[in-house]
């Protein structure tokens, strides 16, 4: 198992104190638990239904999860697996629904994703796009390390649902590698943009704990042909032009594993969300949503700022969370914003110690604390307003989303 408010810091010193408990519209997700799923981690989206659909159709895409029984109260005796998926749709007239699935093997449930023909490996879902409706997957390639439950990300693929209308266990899913390298992850975030999918991605194995990010692409036609090795034809930004095999330079210098990335308003440039319990220059742990603008996907990208904190973290105890959950993994979900507001989605965890670090060990207390605190483990989602800010003789910018 991996991993595990206020204040707006705007353009202009503009600082804007907003709540993260207010009411959510309609169609903000929510990750009820049915079905047996019993809470999942991270939560990356891709929209399959058409920008102008009555109905807003979703597909989602989870790390470790709990399965058990329907109507469980806690996870004791609930599987673990890898991964999971969900389908949402809302509408004016039903609003919010969502159905989960997993695949079953031997009469127990099974990842939806598995790594074919590579013994001892499984996938973590980190990133995803829809082209033309059909869903692509940005797979870190993992793999327990030890006797405890110490993990390694040791290379990233890609998945492809060919029929995603279909039910879970009918899907056909094609992989194709994408990068054979434990340094560079290309799978953060990812979004699609003319005749490329843009990547970021993070370096890990540095000698300090930072996982600073660089940004890759993926021809469109690369990935519709969806043949051989994609590795072949990713490019790396390295800081002067694209370049095939390319050392990417660094962009966002301090932490970040998942992220979430959007146009701003206006074709105005990007905004990417993130994170990190363990960030460089906060002090403990990390309880800050930050956010970072470009107008460029090449950046160069601003500072960061403080978007919003995640409420979990302060106060704990009266929050409802016990002392030692974290949060990580804010992701932007752009289909589900407005003009207004920014709906991003993250997940909390439990560390009763710093050093239990990002995954929990079978039979340990901090495994037994997650199932028991059904408050954890699921997907978390706020709506946050983006300011509308004006500069300091009142008129108000062509792009103000743009940090500077």
């Amino acid at each position: 198992m991996r991993r595990a408010a206020c204040a707006f810091v705007f353009l202009f010193a503009l600082a804007s104190c907003v709540s993260a408990r207010q009411s959510l519209p309609s169609c903000q997700p929510a990750f009820p638990y049915q079905q047996g799923w019993l809470g999942g981690d991270a939560a990356s989206s891709a929209a399959v239904s058409a920008s102008d659909a009555e109905a807003k159709e979703t597909l989602w895409f989870f790390g470790d999860t709990f399965i058990g029984v329907p109507g469980a109260t806690n996870r004791r005796g609930a599987a673990l697996v890898n991964n999971t998926v969900a389908r949402s749709q809302c509408d004016a007239r039903d609003g919010w629904t969502i159905e989960y699935g997993w695949l079953e093997r031997d009469g127990h449930p099974a990842s939806v994703f598995a790594p074919p023909e590579r013994e001892g490996e499984f996938y973590w879902p980190l990133a995803s796009v829809s082209i033309g409706g059909t869903p692509y997957v940005f797979l870190s390639r993992t793999m327990l390390v030890g006797q405890g439950s110490s993990f390694a990300v040791v290379g990233t693929d890609v998945a492809r649902v060919t029929n995603p209308g279909a039910e879970v266990s009918d899907w056909r899913i094609e992989y194709a590698g994408l990068l054979d390298n434990e340094t560079y992850i290309p799978a953060a975030a990812a979004i699609v943009e003319g005749d490329f999918v843009y990547v970021v991605g993070f370096v890990q194995g540095r000698a300090d704990p930072s996982t600073p990010r660089f940004v890759s692409r993926l021809p469109l036609a690369a990935l519709e042909a969806f043949a051989g090795n994609l590795g072949e034809r990713l490019e790396m930004w390295t800081g002067t032009d694209w370049v095939v095999g390319g050392e990417p330079a660094i962009l966002m210098d301090d932490s970040a594993t998942e992220m979430g990335i959007q146009r701003l308003p206006d074709g105005c440039g990007w905004m990417v969300s993130y994170l990190t319990p363990i960030q460089p220059g906060d002090a403990g742990l990390s309880e800050n949503i930050y956010i970072r603008t470009a107008k460029s996907l090449e950046g160069p990208w601003s500072e960061r700022r403080l978007l919003v904190k995640a409420p979990e973290m302060s106060a704990q105890a009266a929050n409802g969370f016990i002392p030692g959950t974290v949060c990580y993994a804010a992701k932007l979900q752009p289909q589900f914003g407005t003009s207004t507001h920014l709906s991003i989605t993250y997940v909390c965890n439990i560390w009763l110690s710093v050093a239990d670090g990002p995954n929990v060990e079978r039979g340990s207390d901090q495994e037994a604390a997650i199932q028991d605190a059904m408050n954890v483990y699921v997907p978390r989602a706020l709506s946050v307003p983006l300011p509308q800010p004006a500069n300091e003789d009142g008129l108000v910018s062509e792009c103000p989303w743009l940090i500077e």
